[in-house]
C-alpha cells in the first residue's frame, strides 16, 4: 500500500510515541539509507504528517497526530502490520479472532507478551482499553474464553486516561505494549489516545 520504508519509519515513531528521533537514528533503527530516510522525512514533513524539533544540532521528527492525513497514514500502517504479524503467527491469529467478540465491550485490544514470540506460551497477555465500569464484563468474556481454549487469557484493563497517563511517563510496561503489541482492534481509539501526548 505505502512504501516500505515510509510505513517503517510512520509505525516506529507512532510506536514510541511521545519520543522524537534524528534521521541518523531512524536509520539505524530500521536499517534503511539515511539518503532514503531523509527523503521520506521530509516529504512526510512537507505534508504536516510529522513536526520536527530542533534540539543542539539535531533535527527530531515526531508524528503529528492532530493532522487528518497522518491520522489516516498511521492507521492503515497500524491495520498493515497486524495484518502481517497475524499471518505469520497462527496461535496468536486464532486467539485475535477470539477476541474479536470483544470489541463491543473496549474501545480498543492489544496483544502484547509471549503470545506474539512463542507457540508455547502459558497464557495470552491481552491490553484492553475500557470505558469505567465495564471491567466485569471484560473479565467475564476473558474467563470464558479461557475455559475454552487451552492458554488462559491473561487481560490487563486500562481506561483511556490511564494510557494516556502511562504513555507520558514513559511507564515501561505500557511502553513495551504499545513499541510491540499487535493492535486488534481499535487502532483510531489509540491514535485518539495518544494526540497530544
Amino acid at each position: 500500500m505505502f512504501p516500505l520504508n515510509l510505513t517503517k519509519i510512520v509505525e516506529f515513531l507512532f510506536r514510541n510515541i511521545p519520543n522524537g528521533f534524528n534521521v541518523n537514528q531512524l536509520s539505524r533503527e530500521l536499517k534503511i539509507s539515511v539518503g532514503s530516510a531523509y527523503k521520506i522525512l521530509k516529504s512526510l514533513e512537507k505534508k504536516s504528517v510529522l513536526v520536527s524539533r530542533k534540539i543542539g544540532n539535531g533535527i527530531y521528527y515526531v508524528l503529528n497526530l492532530d493532522n487528518k492525513e497522518a491520522e489516516n497514514i498511521t492507521e492503515l500502517v497500524l491495520i498493515e502490520s497486524r495484518n502481517k504479524s497475524l499471518s505469520k503467527n497462527s496461535h496468536a491469529s486464532i486467539y485475535a479472532k477470539d477476541f474479536k467478540d470483544g470489541e463491543k465491550l473496549s474501545k480498543a485490544i492489544i496483544l502484547f507478551g509471549s503470545i506474539l514470540e512463542s507457540k508455547d506460551a502459558k497464557d495470552v497477555d491481552v491490553l484492553f482499553i475500557i470505558d469505567k465500569g465495564k471491567s466485569k464484563a471484560v473479565e467475564d468474556f476473558c474467563m470464558k474464553l479461557s475455559n475454552l481454549r487451552p492458554k488462559r487469557a491473561n487481560p490487563l484493563l486500562m481506561t483511556m486516561a490511564d494510557f494516556k497517563e502511562n504513555i507520558k511517563k514513559q511507564d515501561k510496561v505500557i511502553a513495551g505494549i504499545l513499541k510491540k503489541g499487535v493492535i486488534l482492534f481499535g487502532e483510531d481509539a489509540v491514535i485518539n489516545i495518544l494526540r497530544g501526548v
